[in-house]
C-alpha cells in the first residue's frame, strides 16, 4: 500500500524547493486536504485529537482537518500566522492583527504571552519555536500591520523567557519570518521574506546570542 503524506505548502519566505521529490519518498502521494482557503499558514497536528489546525489569515480564522470531516472552520481569532504547542500541548499563536503571541489552553482560555517591547506594541507577530526549556522565539515583520502605525522602529526576532520576560535576538533582518531549532538546539535558522530573500543559520551561543551567520 502506498505512504500518504499530507502536505500543507508553507511559503517560507522566498525559500522553495527546486524540486519537491527530493524530499519524498518514491511511493509517498501528495493530497489536497481542502479548497477555499485564502491564504493558509502554521499548520500544527493535534496527536491526542487526531486532527490538523492552521492558519487562515486573511480570513482571521484557525481551521480544523479530521480524516472522517475534512476541513472546517474551528474557531475565530485576529490574523493569526504561525502555530505551535507548547510543552504542555497547549497552543501557541501568533497573531498579526492582535499584535501578539497569544496561548490556548485545553479548556479554550486564551492568554496573551506577550504583546509588547518596551512598552511599544508589536508589529505583527509572525512565526515562532519553542525550546525545550519552555523559552519562545518568535519573528515580528509589519506584513500584518496593514495601515496600522508601527511603534517599535525595526523588524526583529524575539526570545521571551521562561519569566516572561522579552529579550530581542536579531534586528539584522528586512523582514524576518519562518524561525526553526535544529533538533539539539544548538543553531537556530531563520528566514527573510524580504529583500534579504534567504535562510540564514546561527549557532545559538548561550543565553539567547547568536554567533555570526554560517550561511
Amino acid at each position: 500500500m502506498k505512504r500518504i503524506t499530507i502536505l500543507i505548502l508553507i511559503f517560507l519566505g522566498n525559500a522553495v524547493f527546486a524540486d519537491i521529490s527530493s524530499i519524498l519518498l518514491k511511493d509517498q502521494e501528495i493530497k489536497k486536504l481542502g479548497t477555499g482557503m485564502k491564504f493558509t499558514e502554521g499548520p500544527v497536528w493535534i496527536k491526542n485529537d487526531k486532527k490538523l489546525i492552521f492558519s487562515d489569515i486573511p480570513k482571521s480564522l484557525q481551521m480544523e482537518w479530521t480524516e472522517a470531516k475534512g476541513v472546517k472552520k474551528w474557531r475565530e481569532v485576529k490574523q493569526s500566522n504561525g502555530n505551535l504547542l507548547d510543552l504542555n500541548g497547549n497552543l501557541l499563536s501568533c497573531q498579526h492583527a492582535g499584535r501578539n503571541l497569544i496561548r490556548t489552553t485545553a479548556n479554550g482560555e486564551i492568554e496573551i504571552l506577550a504583546d509588547n517591547f518596551g512598552g511599544k506594541k508589536f508589529n505583527s507577530p509572525n512565526d515562532l519555536a519553542i525550546r525545550s526549556d519552555g523559552e519562545i522565539w518568535f519573528t515580528d515583520p509589519s506584513y500584518g500591520l496593514r495601515g496600522r502605525e508601527a511603534e517599535i522602529e525595526g523588524k526583529w526576532v524575539y526570545r521571551r523567557k521562561t519569566d516572561g520576560s522579552i529579550q530581542v535576538i536579531c534586528k539584522t533582518y528586512d523582514m524576518p519570518n519562518g524561525i526553526a531549532f535544529s533538533p539539539d538546539e544548538k543553531r537556530v535558522y531563520i528566514a527573510d521574506s524580504g529583500n534579504i530573500g534567504k535562510i540564514r543559520a546561527y549557532d545559538v551561543v548561550k543565553e539567547g546570542l547568536l554567533g555570526n551567520p554560517l550561511f
